[in-house]
């Protein structure tokens, strides 16, 4: 996850980096709704929208549990 710490601070980036302990890269590509499929080159560059939504939700998730 090192190649996104020049998006965060560095608050920012230790919250991004335990909450994506052992979890793929790939999390913060598919963390975007308009990522559809699983090759890269299809998908959006990561930006750091992507970041703060691991780290913060989506504004249009629900939750899965009540």
């Amino acid at each position: 996850m090192l190649r996104y710490a020049h998006l965060l601070d560095a608050g920012e980036f230790t919250k991004f980096a335990v909450l994506t302990r052992d979890l793929s890269p790939f999390v913060v590509v598919l963390i975007d709704p308009e990522a559809r499929s699983r090759r890269l080159d299809r998908n959006p560059t990561v930006t750091r929208q992507n970041l703060l939504w691991v780290l913060d939700g989506h504004p249009d998730a629900k939750p899965l549990f009540q």
